[in-house]
């Protein structure tokens, strides 16, 4: 007995200590595999040259769409961000850090107004959660003959990707080519075609369109999200099956409105549905006459400042104003929108300002001096007259040429006669 007893305490003894030295070795290798896994992956995000542009998803169910974001990442743990959502001349800089949990994770770990517009929550109303955006991603993969790498978002589990850019590519000549993509691509609603059969349709919103088709008896609908690249392309999140088709990526064709999947084996078009009361952008450019208050009629020009987005309007009767009107697809491309905005500086550094305005029920001008926000809503008849419909208020019904002091806000007078485009119309 006593013989069987030391066997089992010398095996129970050896047992142990192989445990014991497993676990010693395990420990050892783990941390070296995670040290080398976040070297490996800071190596790689700083190996583009000129950046990345990192396709991103917010929210989990991806109601805003896709975004593009240029990043570069540098020495001292440093990050470079644009967006083409915030557009303005400055890159934003912060700092970013590769960590370990469950994996390599990518960490946006100081505050970037661009990299956590999605993420930072509010401290007030709908948004105090913010737009539950990611700020940290695992790294999943990186294909280096493609030069992309994949991400998914910890707090959405949206899968998303980095690719590098070339060399020979400016930032923002591609953000702009982003712009460009969603502005041609202004129109709502589209048939759906597979292999030249017509099988259904489809409508976009925004950075999301659906698709619906039948299969048989049944009606079928599907949702995706889509981002915007330069050259016409649009990419939806994933590949998805439209009357067995499997489709991700289109180009569009302004020439005749559609858009054509470059999907190896795959031929799905999109055609525009195009309403019959649609006013085009191109309809507006040219001529106009416009009279102001006294009977005085102004020959106005309207021109191409961005195609299918607004105009400049300029008139030889006023040669140092040049107003912008802005233009979109929406309300069947009726409506233009005329914004509070600066227009020239006075000899005395006064600021000559355009104003939706309207008369108030005392005899008075009520104006609206909010540069950029305060508008007020022009809508065309399609055939020879564009009418002021309301704007920040429904009173609004036309505009002032005003003079205020920008060290003080004070209203100076009237940059022409009082109340000159209050009730007047354009007219061909």
């Amino acid at each position: 007995m006593k013989g069987k007893l030391s066997f089992l305490v010398l095996i129970s003894i050896l047992f142990s200590s192989c445990l014991f030295e497993e676990k010693d070795i395990f420990d050892e290798s783990a941390a070296v595999r995670k040290q080398v896994a976040v070297e490996e992956y800071d190596k790689i995000l700083q190996s583009a040259p000129n950046g990345w542009v990192f396709d991103y998803y917010p929210h989990e169910t991806r109601p805003y769409g896709g975004f593009n974001y240029l990043v570069k990442f540098g020495q001292g743990d440093t990050v470079r961000a644009a967006f083409e959502y915030i557009r303005n001349p400055e890159m934003k800089q912060s700092l970013y850090e590769i960590l370990y949990d469950f994996g390599a994770m990518l960490s946006f770990n100081s505050y970037n107004q661009y990299l956590h517009y999605y993420a930072e929550g509010k401290n007030s109303g709908a948004l105090y959660q913010g737009r539950k955006g990611d700020y940290e991603f695992m790294l999943m993969d990186y294909n280096t003959s493609e030069g992309e790498l994949k991400l998914k978002g910890k707090r959405t589990t949206n899968y998303m990707t980095m690719t590098k850019l070339a060399d020979n590519v400016v930032w923002d000549e591609y953000l702009d080519a982003v712009n460009a993509t969603e502005i041609e691509w202004m129109f709502a609603d589209y048939s759906l075609y597979v292999d030249g059969v017509e099988v259904g349709t489809a409508s976009k919103s925004d950075r999301n369109i659906t698709f619906f088709w039948t299969e048989g008896e049944e009606e079928k609908k599907l949702t995706q999200a889509l981002i915007y690249k330069p050259d016409g392309v649009i990419r939806l999140y994933d590949v998805v099956t439209i009357a067995g088709a499997a489709v991700r990526n289109f180009k569009y064709d302004p020439s005749d409105d559609t858009a054509t999947s470059t999907d190896r084996g795959s031929n799905v078009v999109l055609k525009a549905v195009v309403p019959d009361d649609f006013v085009l952008y191109k309809d507006y450019l040219g001529d106009w006459t416009i009279k102001d208050t006294s009977g005085t009629s102004y020959t106005v020009t309207f021109t191409e400042k961005e195609k299918n987005k607004s105009f400049y309007m300029t008139s030889e009767a006023l040669p140092e104003l040049t107003i912008e009107w802005g233009w979109s697809s929406s309300f069947s491309g009726k409506r233009l929108t005329l914004y509070t905005q600066h227009l020239a500086t006075t000899p005395e550094g006064n600021l000559v300002l355009l104003m939706p305005a309207y008369l108030n029920d005392t005899g008075g001008t009520s104006f609206f001096p909010s540069i950029g926000s305060s508008a007020a809503y022009y809508t065309y008849d399609g055939e020879n007259t564009i009418t002021c419909t309301g704007g920040t208020t429904t009173l609004i019904t036309g505009f002032i040429l005003y003079v205020r002091n920008p060290a003080n806000s004070a209203n100076v007078g009237w940059y022409q006669n009082p109340n000159s485009f209050l009730k007047t119309s354009l007219t061909r």
